[in-house]
């Protein structure tokens, strides 16, 4: 009866990390919830920027609904709605790899791809590059690697961190 009783104590503290691992990883690859062009436009004009709408154009060269921008200095910012989450897919793919084109000796890059998120960090040289997908929207940047706290900035405020 002893030998049941330890190892059954052995046993608890086991399973209880197997349960918190679990719902750590199933919480972790839950959906991310998408903001759309109107919800864009308000958080990023709130952090005192102005929103430029390229959709018009930006529509006769891929699926999406709407292309909005900021550009301020060295701070490049695309958020794009596309058509589908396919669409999106494709798009976050062709921004990756024009990324990656600029990766020179000296660069470090990230990557992550959970249920319908997709997130690349690189920093080559003096370059910093962020694009995040989810659902049908992409969100992608560029800057001066000493002005990253910026584009944290800005994706923490649209909640995409």
């Amino acid at each position: 009866m002893k030998n049941n009783l330890t190892r059954n104590k052995k046993v608890t503290p086991i399973y209880l990390l197997l349960t918190i691992l679990f719902l750590t990883t199933l919480t972790a690859c839950s959906p991310k919830s998408t903001i759309n062009s109107n919800e864009f436009i308000t958080k990023i004009e709130a952090l005192g920027y102005d929103v430029l709408d390229d959709s018009e154009q930006c529509r006769k060269e891929v699926p999406a609904t709407t292309c909005l921008y900021i550009e301020e200095g060295s701070v490049y910012v695309g958020f794009i709605v596309f058509n589908s989450s396919d669409h999106a897919v494709a798009g976050f793919n062709r921004v990756k790899e024009q990324a990656e084109y600029y990766k020179g000796s000296i660069s470090s890059s990230s990557s992550t791809s959970i249920s319908n998120y997709n997130k690349y960090a690189q920093t080559s040289g003096d370059t910093y590059f962020y694009i995040i997908r989810i659902g049908d929207t992409l969100f992608y940047s560029s800057c001066d690697k000493s002005q990253k706290h910026i584009i944290d900035e800005i994706v923490k405020a649209i909640g995409y961190k």
